[in-house]
């Protein structure tokens, strides 16, 4: 399974049934960019797990247009919860714009290197009250907290590296 195809899964679980576009808007309103959520990859993403019996979709047509609603069938549960304990992915380094890019930020000429060190300070730390200034009941509370620590431990490398 894809980190895609888990990650649509994992939405299904956590948000219950939705239509195709509602898995789309969900990737499109995502604060990551580790996925595209271009129609070219949700949709054919979508059909992948619904002929791998892992989706169950039901007419939810309005008038003229055609929908569908997608939920998780046992055996879409059954992989999501596979794929969601698959240790060495999930601590694995996966996309990391940040990572991708410090690198090549030790390396820049020492000017240019101070200037971006006051960037990526003031956007860490703009993030950070973003994070802080969300409702602590929202149903991603969790995946924020989470963020947190990595934008405080980003900030941490910038202060100390950079």
């Amino acid at each position: 399974m894809t980190e895609l195809e888990g990650a649509i899964l994992t939405l299904l679980y956590m948000e219950g049934a939705m239509t195709s576009y509602g898995v789309r808007r969900a990737f499109l309103d995502s604060p990551s960019s580790f996925w595209s959520a271009s129609a070219g990859a949700i949709y054919p993403a979508l059909r992948r797990l619904e002929e791998a019996g892992l989706l169950i979709a039901t007419d939810a047509s309005r008038g003229n247009r055609p929908a569908k609603s997608l939920r998780l069938s046992e055996s879409g549960k059954a992989s999501m919860l596979e794929w969601v304990k698959n240790v060495s992915t999930a601590i694995g380094p996966g996309f990391d714009p940040f990572r991708l890019r410090a690198p090549v930020w030790i390396k820049l000429e020492p000017e240019e290197r101070k200037a971006l060190k006051a960037e990526l300070e003031t956007g860490v730390v703009e993030r950070i009250r973003a994070i802080d200034a969300l409702d602590p009941g929202h149903p991603d509370a969790l995946r924020h907290a989470l963020e947190r620590v990595q934008q405080e431990t980003r900030l941490e490398w910038i202060r100390k590296t950079l």
